[in-house]
């Protein structure tokens, strides 16, 4: 059936009152008040929700599919809500990578895979093809499998990755410092150079050397802090 999503910032919350929220619909003639910059918080850059949706909705750089990624079931259980992308098709989404972070950052996204891979894959990437020059975050190979972040040469590895579960994977880098994150929780921190280099491309199921992600992904934001 149809479904709407909506994002809300509730500033505070109490254990002692009840926190009401309102929702008006049905009058044609009022205008919408909605604010991406009133529901994140600051420094957000790009805001992908990707629910058969290719738009930013902080910028303007809407991303454009290559290969045919499909949309499939997201993390809410609704069809067409998420992107699937099969890394043997090299598929991914493109678009510009121009205003993004080159040093300090913080970078989101929901994440699922049905099952662990023997194979180092990206959910999004961007920067040069020169070692320390590119930005990328995804699924490394190690043993168990962990969720990494790194500068192409060297990585932060975090918690142990697990098949068959939708998960939200950050990374987060301040100076030298790198920490990688799931579900809210550290996983593991390191320092590393931070050099990203921008070369006019940014993607969504890949890196720009192509390392491609085999799975589905969700509703990426992009910080500049």
């Amino acid at each position: 059936g149809n479904y709407a999503v909506v994002y809300v910032r509730i500033p505070t919350l109490t254990a002692s009152l009840n926190t009401s929220i309102y929702m008006y619909y049905g009058n044609t003639v009022t205008s919408t008040t909605s604010s991406v910059d009133n529901i994140f918080p600051s420094g957000l850059v790009r805001f992908y929700p990707l629910d058969a949706d290719l738009t930013d909705y902080k910028s303007g750089y809407d991303l454009t599919a290559i290969n045919t990624p499909t949309t499939t079931t997201g993390r809410r259980g609704e069809t067409n809500e998420a992107y699937n992308f099969v890394r043997a098709s090299s598929q991914y989404l493109s678009v510009t990578d121009a205003g993004l972070p080159t040093s300090a950052r913080t970078i989101c996204a929901w994440e699922y895979r049905s099952a662990l891979s023997g194979n180092w894959e990206s959910v999004t990437g961007y920067g040069t093809g020169t070692y320390y020059e590119m930005f990328s975050m995804g699924h490394a190979p190690n043993s168990p499998s962990v969720y990494y972040g790194s500068q192409y040469g060297a990585s932060v590895f975090g918690v142990n990755f697990v098949a068959g579960s939708w998960d939200l994977f950050c990374v987060t880098i301040t100076g030298a410092n790198w920490e990688i994150f799931r579900n809210g929780v550290s996983g593991g921190t390191a320092s590393l150079t931070t050099n990203t280099i921008l070369s006019g491309t940014f993607r969504v199921g890949a890196d720009v050397v192509g390392t491609y992600w085999d799975g589905n992904i969700q509703e990426e934001t992009i910080f500049n802090r």
